[in-house]
């Protein structure tokens, strides 16, 4: 079995009185590492976190604090967020920051 997408799993949570916003993202398949996988975050989504008013986002690793990036709002929703490899039933918990 190759590895598709229904094995990437991601959501987007937000607090609304700290205004702390995450995405978590999580590979679930068993053996198979996800190569660059791209995470589209769509115009409705980007309202959600109420950040729309900033033009270059920041996207840090919480859980093991090594990686980060920055993307321009306008690319969120195509490309998308373009992702470090992501070994099998590994996580990432992205918080949110205006850049």
């Amino acid at each position: 079995e190759t590895c598709s997408g229904h094995w990437l799993y991601a959501y987007l949570r937000r607090e609304v009185r700290s205004g702390q916003a995450f995405l978590v993202i999580a590979n679930f398949h068993g053996w198979q590492t996800m190569r660059q996988p791209a995470v589209l975050i769509p115009h409705d989504a980007r309202m959600f976190l109420e950040r729309s008013a900033s033009k270059l986002w920041t996207f840090s690793d919480r859980l093991d604090g090594g990686w980060s990036t920055r993307v321009l709002y306008d690319l969120l929703e195509d490309p998308g967020l373009e992702l470090p490899d992501l070994p099998p039933c590994t996580a990432l918990m992205l918080e949110i920051l205006d850049a």
